[in-house]
């Protein structure tokens, strides 16, 4: 079978390390199993790289679809972006001047950015999950409970951040208090400049599109705990056989 072939062949020219052997010697048992009547059955290259797409595309999808929605990151708690904490002094400074109202719309137009931004995701996860290799698929399924995760974080992160800003960016220019961060946050800035407290990032966009990225790969990640858990639940019998060979 060449996926055994490719295993052993890693075993013994990568890592070193026994725990990584043991795992792969462990997969390559697993993947060729016997059946009832004594035949064996393998899980061909094709097969284990569909089953770890199956698993990407139900947690990808699942995860851009929730966070898209109205209040999907608004009333979230695990993943609502809240009025920047490292600015806490400028909503203070924002609320004294009788900017309250604008401030609690504000809070909820940096969520309202975020979800416009996540229904730009599923295309972007989609064509990280169709470029996997049988090498992508293989530290996947032998990798953290997280690696799926942690795939598609390294392959889209960068795409996402790019595709999301402009979004935020446009989503805030529409909240008045929006107009006055910059100015606020330089002002603040200059004072703390003087006397030794710690300078605000003034950048909104980056702000509100780092914790949108964040938010989404955190969706997936429960996903994708939820899926290593219970496969068949999910429909599918190859994913059952390829998360138990850890």
């Amino acid at each position: 079978v060449k996926l055994i072939v490719w295993v052993l062949l890693f075993a013994m020219t990568g890592t070193a390390h026994g725990q990584l052997l043991k795992k792969l010697k462990k997969t390559a048992k697993t993947i060729t199993s016997t059946t009832a009547n004594g035949s064996s059955s393998a899980l061909s290259n094709a097969d284990y790289v569909k089953g770890l797409k199956e698993a990407l595309n139900i947690a990808a999808n699942n995860s851009a679809v929730t966070a898209s929605t109205i209040d999907g990151f608004n009333k979230n708690v695990d993943i609502r972006i809240p009025f920047p904490q490292d600015a806490i002094v400028v909503k203070n400074y924002a609320v004294k001047m009788g900017l309250k109202p604008q401030v609690d719309v504000f809070e909820e137009k940096l969520n309202r950015a975020a979800e416009l931004a996540a229904k730009k995701a599923a295309p972007i996860f989609l064509s990280a999950i169709q470029s996997m290799s049988i090498t992508d698929a293989t530290g996947i399924a032998m990798g953290e409970k997280n690696a799926a995760t942690q795939y598609l974080r390294k392959t889209s992160g960068v795409e996402l951040s790019n595709q999301f800003k402009p979004i935020v960016a446009e989503a805030l220019a529409s909240v008045s208090i929006a107009k006055y961060w910059k100015p606020l946050a330089d002002s603040y800035n200059k004072v703390s400049l003087f006397i030794g407290k710690e300078q605000v990032n003034a950048n909104l966009e980056e702000y509100v599109t780092s914790k949108a990225v964040d938010g989404l790969f955190l969706l997936v990640e429960k996903e994708e705990a939820n899926i290593r858990k219970e496969p068949v639940k999910y429909g599918f019998d190859l994913l059952k056989t390829i998360f138990t060979t850890k």
